[in-house]
C-alpha cells in the first residue's frame, strides 16, 4: 500500500494554481543529485541527466518564453504583430517555403 501511495503522489499533478514551477536550476539540480537513483554516477544517472538537458529543460525554457508572452496582452500584441511584420520580409518568405513546409512534411510523414 505504501509503494501505491508513493507511484500516485509521483503521477499526481500539482495545482498550477497553488504551486509554484520549479526553476530550470532546480530541475538541473533534481537530474544531477536527487535520490532517484541510489547511484551518483553510471548509465541511469547518465540518462536522466541527459534527458533534463536534452528534453525536459530545453522544453521548458520555450513554454516558460511562451508563458511569459501571453500574461500580459500587450506582450502578446505586440509579439504577433512582429511576427506579421517579420513574416513579410523576403527572407522569412524563403525560410517557410524551403525550411518549414519541408520540416512539416516531414515530420507528417514520420510520425503519422
Amino acid at each position: 500500500m505504501r509503494r501505491w501511495q508513493a507511484v500516485k503522489a509521483y503521477f499526481t499533478l500539482p495545482s498550477p494554481l497553488t504551486e509554484k514551477a520549479p526553476g530550470i536550476d532546480q530541475i538541473r539540480a533534481y537530474a544531477d543529485r536527487a535520490p532517484w537513483t541510489s547511484r551518483h554516477d553510471g548509465p541511469v544517472r547518465f540518462a536522466g541527466m541527459a534527458y533534463a538537458r536534452l528534453v525536459a529543460i530545453p522544453y521548458l525554457t520555450w513554454s516558460r518564453i511562451r508563458e511569459w508572452i501571453v500574461a500580459r496582452p500587450a506582450r502578446l500584441i505586440v509579439t504577433a504583430l512582429t511576427v506579421k511584420f517579420l513574416s513579410e520580409l523576403p527572407p522569412a518568405d524563403w525560410a517557410v517555403e524551403h525550411v518549414v513546409k519541408p520540416g512539416v512534411a516531414f515530420a507528417l510523414w514520420l510520425f503519422l
